[in-house]
């Protein structure tokens, strides 16, 4: 007897192989061509669970400054963001809190020593 599983989906391919084992020692001729869509779907799995890990790696950088957004420094901060965000791919993510959003620089320096930002600057 002839059985044909690639019509089939299975979530897990370990599931998929125990059927198809079970199927074998029963002394069914097993035939079986790759399933296309079982597959698909456990590598779209697995990419999940890496972007999910790869969320929970990832770093974020709170920086303040009472610059406005304009200012040279701002623009050298804006640069760093882009540089560490691109070289890293996507591991650091800088967010840039311009014109004293946080408060004045006594206050962002308590906010550093807290740990609720990484940076300030003036």
């Amino acid at each position: 007897m002839t059985v044909a599983v690639d019509d089939l989906i299975y979530r897990d391919v370990a599931v998929r192989d125990a059927v198809l084992k079970l199927q074998a020692s029963r002394g069914d001729d097993v035939v079986h061509t790759i399933n296309h869509a079982a597959d698909h779907e456990e590598r779209d799995h697995r990419r999940n669970r890496r972007q999910e890990n790869a969320d929970k790696n990832q770093i974020n950088i709170k920086i303040g400054t009472v610059a406005s957004e304009n200012a040279p420094v701002s623009k050298a901060l804006l640069k760093m963001k882009e540089e560490l965000e691109e070289k890293s791919n996507g591991r650091f993510y800088v967010q840039i809190y311009f014109g004293g959003q946080l408060g004045g620089e006594q206050e962002m320096l308590e906010l550093t020593r807290v740990g609720d930002i990484e940076m300030v600057t003036s």
